[in-house]
């Protein structure tokens, strides 16, 4: 996927998230935030190992 698709994939389920519960989803560049969605390769600049799909952060 694109960064294009991937960003309008999570705003599409952000929207529905906000349809069906009294929350309310607005995307921020800086400062704080109570959900942090970021991609990013696995390098000297990652210290946060990921095992693979369906499992977790180590």
């Amino acid at each position: 996927m694109t960064k294009d698709e991937v960003r309008t994939a999570i705003k599409s389920a952000f929207k529905y998230w906000s349809e069906v519960t009294p929350l309310i989803f607005k995307e921020i560049t800086y400062g704080r935030a109570d959900i942090r969605i970021s991609f990013h390769r696995k390098g000297e600049s990652c210290s946060r190992p990921f095992d693979g799909p369906g499992m977790h952060f180590a």
